[in-house]
């Protein structure tokens, strides 16, 4: 009887762990995120076609966001996102140039902590580009990705410059141009 009652209570408890999860930076809850993790969440959509992973790469404010001003889920955003943008561009283009047998592999080469100011710049700046309020951002890397293309036609490489920002307990990839905008928004249909 006692290892029953034992087994039940360490059962509770991992339940509870894992219906709590952690915040995502405001609002939902969950699993904490590493930067490493935001990076591979990005590229393993874009290279690979890993659509589960989109909603991982933006806070659930930014697919609130979307789904009010351009009517979208983000089943829809996944599935349109795979049948053109990653079979036809990133897989057919690419394909068509380092050859059939074509192998992309990425890694983060260069990692630089940014200071406060930085990381108060991106807050304001993406609570004003998608009207919401965020946690406060953390800690903010700019962080450097090579890509590798490798095919029996031709290799090759790119290196992208991503800012990676920790929102609450999670890491989001963000662009900068004059302001700071989510990564997640090239996923984003905006026709509709």
């Amino acid at each position: 009887m006692k290892k029953t009652f034992a087994f039940l209570m360490v059962l509770v408890a991992l339940v509870s762990l894992v219906a709590c999860g952690d915040s995502d930076g405001g609002g939902g809850k969950r699993k904490s995120r590493t930067l490493e993790s935001a990076v591979d969440a990005y590229y393993e959509a874009i290279y690979f076609g890993e659509m589960n992973n989109i909603e991982k790469t933006a806070p659930k404010q930014f697919w609130d966001w979307v789904s009010e001003e351009h009517p979208q889920t983000v089943e829809e955003i996944e599935e349109a996102y795979y049948e053109f943008d990653y079979l036809v561009i990133n897989i057919g283009s690419n394909k068509k140039y380092y050859g059939d047998d074509l192998e992309i592999t990425y890694e983060i080469v260069e990692k630089s902590e940014l200071d406060a100011d930085d990381c108060e710049k991106a807050h304001t700046d993406l609570e004003n580009e998608y009207d919401t309020t965020f946690d406060e951002i953390e800690e903010m890397y700019r962080v450097k990705v090579e890509v590798v293309y490798s095919g029996s036609e031709h290799t090759g490489s790119k290196t992208f410059t991503h800012y990676a920002c920790k929102i609450g307990t999670s890491w989001y990839l963000c662009q900068k141009g004059d302001n700071y905008w989510f990564t997640a928004v090239e996923f984003v249909d905006f026709s509709k």
